[in-house]
C-alpha cells in the first residue's frame, strides 16, 4: 500500500516523481488518499542529501511538521508531485493529477535529517519499550488559580442544560461535565450503557466546541474509576473509560479546550471530593489536560520507561508459535476478526 512511488526525476534543487495507489484501491472520500500522501513524501528521501555534501543513503530526511496546506478536487488515485527546496531543511510539495490538474500543495513542509544508523537502532533492544506512569504533581502546582465568574456543573451528558447555561448570559470560566460512575445499561446491558453514554458526552463536547458563546471557557470532563493508576487497581466505570478515549481525541483536535480528571477518593467512588471553585482551579493550574485523583493526591501521566522484568514478559508473551496480534488496523480482515472477539 505505501509503496506507491513508480519513477522520479531530478531537475537542480528539485525533485518530480509519479505515484499512484495499488490496483483496485479507491482514492474516493479522501482529498488525497493517505497511501498516495505518503508516497509523494517520498520523493524526500532522493532530495536528501541535496547540497550538504552528504551521500544519498547515509541520511534521510523525514516530514516534522507541515503548514500551509490547501487541497483541490479529491479522489485521484495517481498524482504526479514536485518536490522543492524553500528553505533550510524546508521544501514545499505541489501536487497534480494526470493531466496536470491542480489537486493540493504543501507550501511549507519542514524536515528532520536522521542518519540511517540511528534509524537501525530504534527498536533494536528491549529497552525501548514505555508505559505510563502516574506521578504525584508538586502540592504548589495545584495552587494560585482562581476560576470565575462560577464554575457550573453539568450531570451526565446534557447538552440541554449546556445551552441553558449559556443562554443565563452568566458565561463560567470553567464547566464541570460529571460523568455517572455507573451508566444505567437498561435494556441494552453494559455494551448499551456504554454507547448511550459516549453519544451523550459528545453531543456536549461537540456543542460547546461549536457555540461561540463557550469560546473562552473550558470543560472539565470528571469520571470516576474509569482509569487504572496503581497495580491491583481495575477499571470501576466501563463509559468513564470509553469517554477518556472520546475526549483525548477531541483535545487533540482542540488543544487546551478540554481537561480529563478522573477522580477515586479512598475507595468511595469520588463521593469524598468537593469540586468547588478552589478545587477546580487548582486542577486547572497543574496545566496539564489529563489528571487522576487518589486519596486527596492529584497525579498526572508520564511516559516512563519499561525495563527488567517487565520488559522481558511483554516482549516475550508474544513470542510463541501461532500467536497473533489482531490491532483492527490491519484493513477489514482484522476489524472483523477484532469486533467479533470483543462481542463474543
Amino acid at each position: 500500500m505505501f509503496q506507491g512511488v513508480r519513477a522520479a526525476w531530478r531537475l537542480g534543487g528539485a525533485v518530480f516523481a509519479e505515484v499512484c495507489l495499488p490496483e483496485g484501491v479507491d482514492g474516493g472520500g479522501f482529498g488525497v488518499h493517505p497511501a498516495l500522501l505518503d508516497a509523494a513524501f517520498q520523493a524526500l528521501l532522493i532530495v536528501g542529501g541535496q547540497g550538504s555534501g552528504e551521500g544519498l543513503g547515509e541520511r534521510v530526511r523525514l516530514p516534522f511538521a507541515v503548514s500551509g496546506v490547501r487541497l483541490g478536487g479529491g479522489g485521484a488515485v495517481r498524482l504526479r508531485v514536485g518536490v522543492r527546496l524553500v528553505g533550510v531543511d524546508e521544501v514545499a510539495v505541489d501536487l497534480a493529477d494526470e493531466c496536470g490538474r491542480f489537486v493540493g500543495v504543501v507550501e511549507s513542509l519542514r524536515v528532520r535529517s536522521v542518519s540511517v544508523g540511528q534509524l537501525a537502532v530504534v527498536g533494536a533492544g528491549r529497552d525501548c519499550l514505555f508505559g505510563v506512569e502516574w506521578e504525584r504533581v508538586a502540592a504548589e502546582a495545584v495552587r494560585g488559580v482562581v476560576v470565575g465568574p462560577v464554575v457550573a456543573s453539568l450531570s451526565g451528558g446534557d447538552v440541554v442544560a449546556l445551552e441553558r447555561l449559556a443562554g443565563s448570559g452568566v458565561v463560567p470560566d470553567v464547566v464541570v461535565l460529571t460523568v455517572p460512575a455507573e451508566a444505567d445499561c437498561g435494556a441494552g446491558g453494559v455494551v448499551g450503557g456504554v454507547h448511550r453514554v459516549v453519544r451523550e458526552v459528545a453531543g456536549v463536547l461537540r456543542e460547546f466546541v461549536m457555540d461561540e458563546r463557550w469560546a473562552g471557557s473550558r470543560l472539565l470532563v470528571r469520571t470516576s474509576g474509569a482509569v487504572v493508576v496503581e497495580s491491583g487497581e481495575r477499571v470501576g466505570s466501563f463509559a468513564g473509560a470509553a469517554v477518556w478515549g472520546l475526549v483525548r481525541s477531541a483535545q487533540a483536535e482542540h488543544p487546551d479546550r478540554f481537561l480529563l480528571v478522573d477522580v477515586v477518593d479512598d475507595g468511595r467512588d469520588g463521593g469524598g471530593v468537593g469540586f468547588d471553585a478552589g478545587v477546580v482551579g487548582g486542577l486547572v493550574a497543574c496545566g496539564e489536560s489529563q489528571l487522576v485523583v487518589r486519596g486527596g493526591v492529584v497525579r498526572c501521566a508520564r511516559l516512563a520507561r519499561v525495563s527488567g522484568a517487565g520488559a522481558v514478559a511483554l516482549t516475550d508473551r508474544w513470542q510463541g508459535p501461532g500467536t497473533v496480534l489482531i490491532t483492527g488496523g490491519t484493513g477489514t480482515l482484522g476489524g472483523v476478526v477484532a469486533r467479533h472477539l470483543v462481542a463474543e
